[in-house]
């Protein structure tokens, strides 16, 4: 089997649109969660591996990408991705033609994001490591994107301020979640850093099983 950084990797081809892109992750998620390495780091922070998982959130955020259309001539708006786990959606983003920016808090997420960039030949996308809890005021963008980043209650506010601060007025953010429970308090903290939000529901298929709900927090900057 293929490894990549030590981790034994599958690789997945998933269509999006019309292209077939090829995305490398570690081949057993539950098996990750279950290493001595992810339990000493547990024990400092409560990490947990979820850049490692093909998560369904992605897919649907990759699909919702291709309604904004290829991003034109320049000056093209530039994206930020939070917590880009295998890089999916920021490699959608990229290939449309917008500056892409992915980034995750776990150094092995970014080096599997730079790896899926270069084997899927996408110009236009760089990965770095980034704590949403922290401000660089060198960072602005005209779009913010996010997956299952709202799992835990103490990202929530964190999230939010980090929208606030890192996005363009007259910008949006699109932030995806599969109906996590910490998820509800999004929109009052968004709300409370001055942001509007509108909440728009969907749902994905499961065979043998109810549908997945899906929520998309669509967040706006308003222009000054």
């Amino acid at each position: 089997m293929e490894t990549f950084r030590g981790y034994p990797v599958l690789m997945r081809t998933i269509r999006i649109g019309r292209r077939d892109y090829e995305i490398i992750g570690p081949a057993n998620y539950d098996q990750l969660i279950d290493t001595a390495a992810v339990a000493e780091r547990f024990a400092r922070d409560e990490y947990l591996p979820y850049w490692a998982e093909f998560w369904p959130a992605a897919r649907v955020m990759a699909e919702r990408l291709l309604e904004w259309g290829p991003a034109g001539s320049a000056p093209r708006p530039t994206v930020l991705e939070l917590g880009c786990g295998l890089g999916l959606v920021g490699l959608i983003a990229a290939d449309l033609g917008y500056p892409t920016t992915m980034t995750d808090y776990d150094d092995d997420s970014v080096a599997f994001a730079e790896e899926n960039i270069r084997r899927n030949r996408i110009s236009n996308a760089t990965a770095r490591t980034l704590d949403w809890t922290t401000f660089d005021p060198t960072m602005e963008f005209d779009r913010i994107i996010a997956c299952e980043v709202l799992y835990e209650d103490r990202h929530i506010a964190p999230i939010a301020r980090f929208i606030q601060n890192h996005l363009r007025p007259g910008g949006f953010a699109l932030v995806c979640d599969t109906g996590r429970r910490p998820a509800d308090a999004f929109s009052e903290a968004v709300g409370a850093c001055g942001l509007a939000v509108r909440i728009e529901r969907d749902s994905v298929p499961r065979p043998g099983e109810n549908p997945l709900p899906i929520r998309l927090f669509h967040v706006t900057c308003f222009a000054t």
